[in-house]
């Protein structure tokens, strides 16, 4: 088979254990809760600096030690699933720079010296570098599959895929 399908296929496998496991890691429904909370003390806190007014100012002051809390919370909910991925991540670009030593053919060659050379052997892309476009394509593939499925909500502005699409 093609490294471009194996590597595409390995992104997009990878892509989408990542996203399933942040999926059942974190509790969506605590962490749409706390966004929600922080999204309104900061809608707060501008309209208490713009309108200067004291009462307000003590009351955004009062209720930021909270608010920090709920975003550490959230940091740590989404570092979790990072944790886990991020060995067999590097395992993954490890064993794609033995298995596929050759450049992807790109159908266009280099300029010598051109500023991109390091991510372009001189007929095509290096296999990483490849991963990494495959890898961001997954993303978007599985964000929309997800979104299909119903299970996290379309965003407007955004793919959703964030922990603020609400995942």
């Amino acid at each position: 088979m093609e490294p471009t399908i194996w590597i595409f296929l390995i992104a997009f496998g990878l892509t989408a254990l990542r996203s399933l496991a942040q999926f059942l890691m974190i509790d969506q429904r605590k962490i749409k809760i706390y966004r929600n909370k922080i999204e309104k003390w900061q809608k707060l806190r501008d309209k208490a600096q713009k309108e200067q007014n004291p009462r307000l100012l003590r009351k955004v002051e009062s209720q930021k030690s909270r608010i920090q809390r709920f975003q550490e919370e959230i940091a740590k909910a989404t570092w979790k699933p990072m944790c886990l991925f991020f060995l067999p991540f590097l395992v993954v670009f490890w064993a794609i720079q033995i298995l596929f030593p050759n450049p992807i053919p790109t159908g266009f060659g280099t300029p010598q010296g051109w500023f991109l050379s390091r991510f372009f052997a001189s007929d095509g892309l290096k296999p990483t570098w490849y991963y990494v476009l495959a890898n961001i394509a997954s993303n978007t593939l599985v964000t929309v599959i997800f979104q299909l499925l119903g299970l996290i909500e379309k965003t407007p502005g955004g793919m959703g895929m964030g922990m603020g699409g609400g995942r």
